[in-house]
C-alpha cells in the first residue's frame, strides 16, 4: 500500500571485545534500512536494563570508565512508525582491571624485581 510505514527492523549487535582491562567498551550494530534512530541499553551483571540513549542516529557507542563487572548491551531500531519489538542483545563483556605482577627472585628466593604481564619493570 502506498504511503504505508513499517516499524524498523534491526539485524545484529556486536561488541569489539569480550574482555576489557581498561573499562572501555565499543559497541556497534548493523544498519536497518528503514531506521531513523536507535535505542541502546546496558545491563550490569544480573541487574536490570538501563537506557544509555533513547534516540541516536549513530550505529556506534562507546563506554569508558566501566567498573569491574559483566556488561551486556541491547539495541532496537526505530522510525516514525515505531520501534522494533525485538531487542538485539550483545555477548557479555567482562571488565577486569586486575593487575598481574610477577615477582622475580634470585637463587635464594629473595625478591629482585617486579614486572607486569608485559615484562615492564614496576
Amino acid at each position: 500500500m502506498h504511503g504505508e510505514h513499517r516499524a524498523a527492523f534491526l539485524f545484529g549487535i556486536t561488541v569489539k571485545t569480550a574482555t576489557s582491562t581498561d573499562g572501555s567498551i565499543a559497541i556497534n550494530w548493523a544498519a536497518s534500512s528503514n531506521a531513523t534512530y536507535y535505542k541502546l541499553q546496558e545491563k550490569k551483571n544480573t541487574g536490570g536494563w538501563s537506557a544509555l540513549t533513547n534516540h541516536t542516529t549513530s550505529r556506534r557507542y562507546s563506554r569508558t570508565g566501566r567498573a569491574d563487572a559483566n556488561y551486556t548491551y541491547r539495541v532496537t531500531a526505530c522510525n516514525t512508525a515505531g520501534c522494533d519489538n525485538y531487542w538485539r542483545t550483545s555477548n557479555t563483556v567482562k571488565v577486569s582491571s586486575k593487575t598481574v605482577i610477577f615477582i622475580h627472585t634470585d637463587l635464594l628466593g629473595s625478591p629482585i624485581v617486579e614486572t607486569n604481564a608485559n615484562g615492564a619493570v614496576l
